[in-house]
Formats: C-alpha cells, structure tokens, sequence
C-alpha cells in the first residue's frame, strides 16, 4: 500500500509541476499579446497617416484595427490588419517594427513596415464605388 501511495504522491506532484509551468508560459504569453496590442493602438496614427496619404479624395473616415490578427512577426515586430470605414472588404495589412539603435542598445522609435491594400480598398481609394452604401 505504501508503494500506491508514493506512486500517486510523485504522479500528482507531476501534474501540478506542470500545471505551474503550462499557467506560467499561458501568463506570459498573454501579457505579450496584451502588450502588442496597447502597441498597435498606440501607434495607430502612423497607419492612418500612411494610408490618408493613398486617399486624395478624403473617402477614409474611420480606420479600425482588427486586434484578432495582432501576431508578433518571426523575423521581428508586429503584424496586424485592418479596415476603413467599418467596411471588412476595404481591408489593409501592415505592421510595426522597432528601429535607431541608440548607443546603449535601445531602440528609440516604431514606424511601419508598408501597408498592403486589397484591390477593393485600393479602388474605392481611387474614386470607384466599391464598399459606399
């Protein structure tokens, strides 16, 4: 019987080490999903200004950023996309990345990475009538 005991005592103690390590890894990556996306709605002006800068006729009123697609790039940074005027089909992807490497090491500022525009977006931003109701 002691031997079921111990047996238990070393598997239960098992799953509670790696419940602790699988909650721990969950935590952690939810903070940095949490804090990409404070950093993509934070720098959201620098997509906005980017694509007013594509829409000489003012059509673009508002630009929503969809945060299920906020993804940490492999080679760096971060990938998002989005859409203008509450319309999915004048849809956008972009992303940030981190550049100026000061002396300490530190990376001073964000900018985009260029905006990819579908062909729906990019006609309605050029005078068609695609996505007015």
């Amino acid at each position: 019987m002691k031997k079921k005991h111990k047996i238990s005592l070393v598997v239960g103690i098992a799953v509670l080490a790696i419940l602790a390590v699988g909650g721990k890894i969950y935590m952690d990556n939810k903070s940095f999903n949490d804090e990409m996306v404070d950093i993509v709605h934070t720098h959201k002006s620098i997509v906005e200004k980017e694509l007013r800068s594509e829409d000489p006729s003012n059509r673009i009123k508002k630009i929503e950023i969809d945060d299920s697609t906020i993804k940490h790039n492999p080679m760096g940074g971060i990938m998002f996309e989005g859409f203008v005027n509450g319309q999915r089909e004048l849809s956008f992807s972009t992303g940030f990345r981190k550049y100026n490497m000061s002396d300490n090491g530190e990376y001073s500022d964000i900018e985009s990475t260029g905006i990819d525009i579908t062909a729906e977006l990019s006609d309605y931003l050029s005078g068609g009538s695609s996505g007015d109701k």
